[in-house]
């Protein structure tokens, strides 16, 4: 949306898993900002989605709450 996304220690990651249940799974940051060729079963992943829930600071910056990898597995 062209505005950058702060995350801090509370913001919490996940991804739907391939169980075809869309179970929502916990990720750990370093696993999300990470090369995703780490991301669990990277090689069945055709485009991913972003759900990002947030909220908008007093000084106007924008603080992600909530982060959902939504992975396209083909």
């Amino acid at each position: 949306m062209g505005h950058p996304i702060a995350t801090d220690a509370n913001t919490k990651f996940s991804y739907i898993g391939p169980d075809g249940a869309h179970t929502v799974r916990p990720m750990p940051p370093d696993l999300f900002f990470s090369n995703p060729r780490y991301f669990p079963f990277w090689d069945r992943i055709c485009q991913p989605g972003f759900h990002i829930t947030g909220r908008q600071q007093a000084d106007g910056s924008l603080l992600a709450i909530s982060i959902l990898w939504e992975p396209d597995y083909c």
